[in-house]
């Protein structure tokens, strides 16, 4: 995808179709692949292979700084590697927001720190690769809470109700971690690094840990502004886990005895989402949330060129 990116998607289709007809029933290596993008898109690419066929890992992108000064937008962007490994060769793209619609720039890295400057009229704010073209590794911020996260742990911390659903929420727990013991634990109890499952949580205890998209009010769930009875509409939802970035806790509502004690079982094919609503009827809602402020994007207090 980076070498698409780089060489433009004509030249990138014509190299694979080269190698296509000059290795017809043959095999052909990472190296053919390489010559013939090389070929069409007139860019040298050993470095390149020899970074990313050759080496594990990936680079983690810092914004160092950015300045806007009358209609240039300047940033300053670093790359942090293993210990003692040699810089990422990068294309990083930038994006500077404006009035009239985003600018566009490439900040070329063949070592630790480079710095860019191109013109964006009126820039109010940058923010870098934020469609994600670059292999790279992501700040906790940049990665949306999701049910996967909760699922991957495999002794998380569960916060149960009393009342008459009790005991499903406590088939729920054990049908969760599958037979095994449940760690069963107070809402505001140290949960030692594992990710919590709030079952039917008071919404004293539930409101603070949503995003700005899901709101409770009652017995209702507000969800990307659509009104959700939790008497008729079990939500399962990822939220991130206070005091631990890049984690999650999960907040379960489910209001039917009957549907809590085999909701557990429903779960493990929706990981990728962030939030899941199951109507007593129909098929489910899903969806994710938008992740946290990056720390690759920021805002641009500069100054305004005079005229």
């Amino acid at each position: 995808h980076m070498i698409d990116e780089a060489s433009g998607r004509d030249a990138f289709l014509a190299a694979l179709r080269e190698v296509a007809r000059t290795h017809l029933f043959r095999e052909a290596s990472w190296d053919d692949f390489l010559a013939a993008f090389a070929a069409h898109g007139s860019r040298d690419l050993a470095a390149f292979g020899e970074a990313w066929l050759g080496r594990a890992g990936a680079p983690l992108l810092r914004l160092e700084s950015a300045t806007r000064e009358g209609d240039r937008v300047t940033v300053a962007l670093a790359q942090e590697s293993g210990p003692g490994e040699p810089a990422w060769p990068l294309r990083v793209p930038v994006i500077a927001a404006t009035p009239a619609g985003p600018v566009a720039a490439v900040v070329e890295m063949d070592g630790p720190r480079a710095v860019a400057s191109w013109t964006a009229p009126g820039a109010t704010a940058v923010q870098v690769d934020p469609d994600y073209h670059v292999f790279r590794r992501l700040h906790p911020e940049e990665i949306e809470p999701t049910l996967s996260q909760v699922l991957g742990d495999p002794e998380p911390r569960f916060v149960l109700p009393a009342g008459p659903l009790a005991d499903a929420a406590a088939t729920f727990a054990a049908d969760w971690v599958e037979g095994g013991g449940t760690a069963v634990v107070d809402a505001a109890a140290d949960p030692e690094g594992h990710s919590r499952i709030l079952v039917n949580p008071d919404l004293a205890v539930a409101q603070p840990l949503l995003p700005p998209a899901a709101q409770l009010a009652g017995g209702l769930l507000f969800l990307n502004g659509q009104r959700l009875d939790l008497a008729t509409n079990d939500a399962v939802l990822a939220v991130p886990a206070p005091g631990r970035p890049g984690a999650a806790d999960l907040l379960v509502f489910c209001r039917s005895a009957e549907r809590l004690a085999a909701l557990a079982g429903r779960l493990s094919h929706y990981g990728k989402y962030s939030h899941l609503v199951f109507p007593a009827r129909g098929a489910a809602l899903k969806g994710n949330w938008e992740a946290a402020a990056s720390p690759l994007r920021a805002d641009l207090p500069g100054k305004t060129k005079e005229k």
